[in-house]
């Protein structure tokens, strides 16, 4: 498994290597090549995983629409020749962060060639980011996904929007998944309550990092009018901005930011203790946290767009038009007002991740797949 970052370092990409690695160890011999971060040793093993780092230059600064942390290391490709030799299968997690070349040295090696796209064809986003994507994927990407022996996508959305119809003879969805015993209704969300400094008040929670994309804006704009708190747990370029606008609106009581890093155990808590779950995303390939809330058995209201039109039904929530916030006042002010609403979706959406996106039904549709790629 290849990858810029790895743990310590928790980002989505990062979560499904972790969760898909840990748990395939026992049927496979995995490595994870990534980058060093401050601290971390060259080689370790993780829950049976090898893990191996290459020393680099860690930015985490960079022009828009460039995502911090990105890693310089030039040494990388010396180290992924020598692992690609060791191994029968090279998977790939990043089309933005690798080029050409990496790709054909694997292919030159005569080992099969795997990557996922995390991230769909950018559309929707902002100008500039829509622009230099779309370019990306015509010239590097394309050029990356013809070399490639398999692709995974992590919805049908992402598949369609991003793999040349000539090339999706070799593609296939396997969606990303969620812990459901980590995220569950039974935990309580007292603790979180209390440091949110929330009694009885309906809760809104939003998990986003406060960039463009995410669309916060949109639902700040929504919250003018309706009963309830809406907690936003992210942090970002964005919250000055965000900040600005809830002050400009007149809902500063009604609007709490938790942009500090809060404890891994937490976030479970955080969604507990909420009663609704929104996502105003103007991109969104899969949408995790919105897997996380159904888990976590809460009624969500998210933007139609990406993965979310895949994972969220009429039983679980409602979708709303993106940078519409009429329309999400209208989804959310609905729940609000009805407690045996949000309480017969969130049911359902519990069982919908039962069913569909846990780890152990996720992986089980990876080892499938590894297994057709050896054979």
């Amino acid at each position: 498994m290849v990858n810029p970052m790895f743990i310590p370092y928790w980002g989505g990409t990062e979560k499904v290597i972790y969760e898909i690695g840990r748990r395939l160890s026992s049927d496979f011999e995995i490595t994870v090549l990534t980058t060093k971060m401050k601290g971390t040793p060259k080689e370790e093993e993780i829950e049976g995983m090898r893990v191996l780092r290459t020393n680099a230059l860690i930015l985490n600064k960079l022009p828009h629409p460039l995502p911090p942390p990105y890693p310089i290391a030039p040494k990388k490709v010396k180290l992924l020749g020598d692992e690609a030799k060791r191994h029968r299968v090279v998977h790939f997690h990043n089309r933005f962060y690798y080029n050409p070349i990496d790709f054909l040295l694997v292919k030159k090696l005569r080992r099969e060639l795997v990557l996922t796209l995390h991230n769909a064809r950018p559309e929707g986003i902002d100008p500039i980011t829509d622009f230099l994507g779309t370019a990306y994927d015509d010239t590097v990407g394309r050029i990356i996904m013809e070399t490639c022996d398999h692709i995974t996508a992590v919805s049908r959305d992402t598949l369609i929007t991003t793999v040349p119809e000539e090339l999706r003879y070799k593609a296939r969805v396997i969606y990303n998944g969620v812990d459901e015993k980590r995220f569950n209704p039974k935990v309580d969300g007292s603790e979180a309550r209390e440091y949110l400094g929330l009694t009885d008040e309906v809760m809104i929670l939003s998990v986003a990092r406060l960039v463009e994309q995410k669309g916060m804006k949109y639902l700040i704009e929504a919250m003018k009018g309706l009963d309830a708190k809406l907690v936003i747990l992210g942090r970002g370029p964005k919250e000055k901005s965000l900040k600005k606008r809830v002050k400009k609106l007149g809902i500063e009581e009604n609007v709490i930011f938790v942009t500090e890093r809060i404890p891994e155990d937490m976030l479970p808590k955080m969604y507990a203790a909420s009663d609704i779950f929104a996502l105003p995303s103007l991109y969104e390939p899969f949408g995790l946290v919105a897997v996380e809330a159904m888990a976590s058995g809460k009624p969500v209201v998210v933007s139609r767009i990406g993965g979310l039109k895949e994972i969220v039904t009429p039983e679980v929530g409602f979708l709303v038009e993106p940078r519409d916030p009429a329309d999400m006042a209208s989804k959310l002010a609905l729940l609000l007002s009805s407690p045996e609403l949000r309480k017969k979706m969130g049911k359902e959406a519990r069982k919908r991740v039962e069913e569909n996106f846990t780890w152990d039904k996720i992986v089980k549709d990876y080892k499938s797949f590894y297994e057709e790629v050896l054979e």
